[in-house]
């Protein structure tokens, strides 16, 4: 319960700092599917398009979380990544440990700004 308190922060201040630029477009690779949990991706759904965002909604069910990172890592070895992406506990620091995370001190000086703690 409290990793998915946590990643429901993340994801907040991730989508929050996205509307930098005009109408921003952001696929949201997240595993909050059944619930309460789609409940709250919706209300940040409708929170982001709110201040103008074009919230590109791309769920993955199961496994609490493990169908989704294997779809991320796919994505990212591919070259496809999402825009944002919810990871969680140990995946984050494995992905910080391969510099495949953009922080959110670099969103503060960042040209395009419109990511935090992307995964590229």
């Amino acid at each position: 319960m409290g990793s998915q308190r946590l990643s429901l922060v993340a994801l907040a201040v991730l989508l929050s700092s996205i509307t930098a630029q005009a109408a921003p477009t952001a696929e949201v690779l997240h595993f909050w599917t059944s619930g309460g949990e789609a409940r709250a991706a919706l209300s940040l759904k409708h929170a982001f398009e709110a201040r103008g965002g074009v919230w590109d909604d791309a769920p993955v069910a199961g496994g609490g979380g493990d169908a989704m990172a294997a779809v991320l890592r796919a994505r990212v070895l591919a070259g496809v990544p999402p825009s944002v992406a919810q990871v969680k506990g140990q995946n984050i620091k494995e992905w910080a440990a391969v510099g495949a995370l953009e922080g959110s001190t670099q969103l503060q000086t960042s040209k395009t700004g419109t990511h935090c703690c992307r995964i590229f």
